[in-house]
Formats: structure tokens, C-alpha cells, sequence
């Protein structure tokens, strides 16, 4: 359990370390195992309403995820499991940052809604 922890920890600092390179604002929450990232201030409570501020960018970015062999949630999560290794979390947090890279390439899918 540990090890996935650890391994989702590194992920979620790789979201803001790619994010913040290319000055794209995100917020991240991380549970153990389970990372969420938000192209807006979540605020307190439930942050995976129906109803978000981030929606459009978050199906952007899930396209982009996508295009980039990642297959997160549509709403913005994934999670590490015990069948993953060092290296494939480094392609991981790559593939990710690829992924911000070419959501940011169209600014108007970043807008929120």
C-alpha cells in the first residue's frame, strides 16, 4: 500500500510541476492511491459534482489523456495500482505532461465554462 502511495505521490507532484512549467493553474487532491486534478479551485466538499466550473477544460483534457495512451476517469482522476513499476510511473507523469502541453496548445479549451 505504501508503494502505490508513494507512487500516486509522485504523480500528483509531476501534475503540478508540468502545470506550473507551462503556467496552466490546477489544483490537485490525492487519497492514497487516487489522484484528482481541477483546472479550478475545487473549494471544500464533494469535488466530483455534476456541475463543474472546470468541465469543458476537464473533457478537453480527457480527450488529450487519451491521444497520449492515459486512461484517467473523465472527470479528472486516476489511480495507482500494485502492478505498476518505478519506470512506468515516470511515463506516466511524461505522458501526462504531454498531455498539458496539448491542451494548452488551444487556449480556448482551458477557458472555464
Amino acid at each position: 500500500i505504501d508503494r502505490i502511495d508513494g507512487w500516486a505521490a509522485r504523480i500528483e507532484r509531476g501534475i503540478r510541476e508540468h502545470a506550473a512549467a507551462l503556467q496552466l493553474p490546477i489544483w490537485t487532491r490525492r487519497v492514497g492511491s487516487l489522484v484528482g486534478w481541477y483546472f479550478a479551485d475545487p473549494g471544500p466538499g464533494c469535488v466530483f459534482a455534476a456541475h463543474r466550473p472546470d468541465a469543458a477544460a476537464i473533457r478537453h483534457h480527457h480527450l488529450a489523456m487519451l491521444v497520449n495512451g492515459l486512461f484517467p476517469t473523465p472527470r479528472g482522476a486516476l489511480a495507482t495500482s500494485t502492478v505498476m513499476s518505478d519506470a512506468l510511473v515516470d511515463e506516466v507523469i511524461e505522458r501526462f505532461g504531454q498531455s498539458l502541453t496539448d491542451l494548452v496548445a488551444e487556449p480556448d479549451r482551458v477557458a472555464a465554462n
